[in-house]
């Protein structure tokens, strides 16, 4: 009986890999951002759930940069919640050219200081690349990811403080700008620390219906045509200057069902 066992799940496992009748659906879209028509998404702090962050978090987003930060300052936000102040911001997740050096870029506000975690990036332009980033609040260190595997830690950074900044995506700041320029795609939230296998496994793909409902989901924004959230906290972002959405995506499948078998 061992032997039929393992003969079955031989089969099994060759017809997974050969027809894609496993598959639950696929990626259809991305949103395009353009700087020039000072486009985003957002959520104002009066209407969102969950996403004032006061402690350990995990921001992801794809990105595919159309033209990169020329300037030395200029900045392209991923995710944000920040205000005009440090009094009235928490954080954002930014690409930014610092002095002619590329970097990806998390700024945390306590309300009096701000934190500050750079780690030299350059995301090129024309490709899709997965970002995240990781804050450990106990020890005041992010961790910075391209592509589902770590770049590095970096120091100086704060708690953040719980504001009454808008949430956004694709701009750092609504009051003075920093417009991201390219596509966006898979953007998530998370209030704890995501593990490098954690990252690692789902960079690649649409989180799957337990891992959306996950306590720690905050935010789950696809762009599958649409700026709807996911998750149960209803975080649905409004479009700001009408960014239209493509079918250039950074990849195809969502997720492999699992099959079970029972053999008696």
């Amino acid at each position: 009986m061992n032997i039929i066992k393992k003969i079955l799940s031989i089969i099994i496992t060759v017809l997974l890999l050969l027809f894609p009748f496993n598959l639950q659906a696929a990626n259809t879209h991305s949103i395009d951002l353009e700087r020039d028509f000072l486009q985003y998404i957002s959520i104002s702090d009066a209407d969102h759930t969950g996403l004032d962050i006061i402690g350990d978090m995990t921001i992801e987003a794809w990105v595919k940069i159309e033209t990169a930060p020329a300037d030395p300052g200029d900045q392209y936000g991923i995710v944000s919640k920040r205000g005009t102040a440090v009094g009235d911001s928490s954080y954002k997740f930014f690409y930014y050219n610092n002095g002619g050096t590329l970097t990806l870029y998390l700024r945390t506000s306590n309300g009096s200081s701000w934190g500050n975690a750079i780690k030299n990036y350059d995301l090129g332009t024309g490709t899709w690349v997965h970002t995240a980033v990781t804050l450990d609040v106990s020890a005041d260190i992010a961790e910075f990811f391209i592509n589902g595997s770590s770049i590095g830690t970096e120091a100086n950074a704060v708690t953040p403080q719980n504001s009454a900044a808008t949430f956004t995506v694709g701009v750092g700041r609504v009051a003075n700008g920093h417009y991201m320029d390219g596509k966006m795609d898979d953007v998530r939230i998370f209030d704890d620390i995501r593990t490098d296998p954690e990252i690692a496994d789902t960079y690649n793909r649409e989180l799957t219906t337990a891992e959306i409902a996950d306590a720690n989901t905050k935010g789950y924004w696809k762009l599958n045509n649409n700026p709807n959230d996911e998750t149960a906290n209803n975080n649905d972002l409004v479009e700001t200057n009408s960014p239209a959405y493509t079918t250039d995506v950074p990849f195809e499948v969502v997720a492999k069902r699992t099959i079970q078998t029972q053999l008696e």
